[in-house]
């Protein structure tokens, strides 16, 4: 999974082009890739600039950050795409970063997401909550 913040791939960005290309791979060889794509142009145009590192239809556009699955799921968007993609899970959009939060609410949200997850730390054991 990758979020692609407002970046256009324009043509003639040639070498940055070539760099995430090695780097993610050939698109016919990523069938479970997911990216999420965060712009204010228009969807047709955004997709169109990323359609060579787009498998089919595994992408999502958004205008908001706060619309992306990493917004809505901060520290757990990985585990939140599998369990809506692949488990066919609905999850609840509450729950992340909003406009507006302060840095000591940012802190307080990703805080019990950290305890959590040094809890489980060297365990098997699940997240309480992932998308808390």
């Amino acid at each position: 999974m990758i979020t692609i913040f407002g970046y256009s791939a324009p043509k003639s960005d040639k070498a940055a082009i070539d760099m995430l290309k090695k780097a993610w791979g050939k698109v016919e060889d990523r069938n479970l890739e997911e990216i999420e794509l965060i712009d204010l142009r228009p969807e047709d145009e955004v997709v169109d600039s990323w359609n060579e590192f787009i498998h089919t239809h595994h992408y999502s556009y958004h205008t908001s950050f706060f619309d992306t699955t990493l917004g809505r799921c901060p520290r757990r968007s990985c585990e939140a795409t599998f369990d809506r993609l692949m488990m066919n899970k609905w999850l609840k959009g509450n729950n992340g970063f909003k406009e507006g939060m302060s840095f000591s609410d940012i802190d307080r949200l990703t805080c019990d997401l950290i305890i959590d997850e040094d809890k489980k730390r060297g365990t098997k054991k699940l997240l309480e909550n992932p998308y808390n």
